[in-house]
């Protein structure tokens, strides 16, 4: 694990959830930096396999601004948070990733009406 990241998910964690979710693995992706994303959120596919170890926030290898690296951890953080509170929708697909709720959560995170270009 990145210590650097791990404290930013900490920081982000108690400003907005209050240090309520739930710490999962982060890391560096070089993956993602070679398809050009900047970050992911990885979580279990289906009740089976609903277990620590499948939650995951990528982070692409080569972001370092700091701004930049705070509004995809938190972008990140945003998914996990409205996966853990609609698990079954989601794996139902009821749900859309940046649907509706996780636009709302990241407004209230401080994303601004832009947030569409943001995804």
């Amino acid at each position: 694990m990145d210590k650097k990241l791990e404290a930013l998910f900490d920081e982000l964690n108690k400003e907005f959830w209050s240090g309520t979710l739930p710490k999962i693995e982060i890391k560096r992706s070089r993956k993602l930096q070679e398809e050009g994303d900047l970050g992911e959120y990885v979580s279990p596919d289906g009740p089976k396999n609903d277990n620590p170890s499948n939650y995951c926030i990528k982070i692409a290898h080569n972001l370092r601004a700091k701004k930049s690296l705070r509004d995809t951890m938190l972008h990140e953080m945003v998914h996990h948070s409205q996966f853990l509170l609609n698990k079954e929708k989601y794996w139902k697909k009821k749900l859309s990733w940046h649907g509706k709720l996780w636009k709302m959560e990241m407004k209230r995170v401080g994303f601004g009406p832009k947030i569409t270009k943001y995804t």
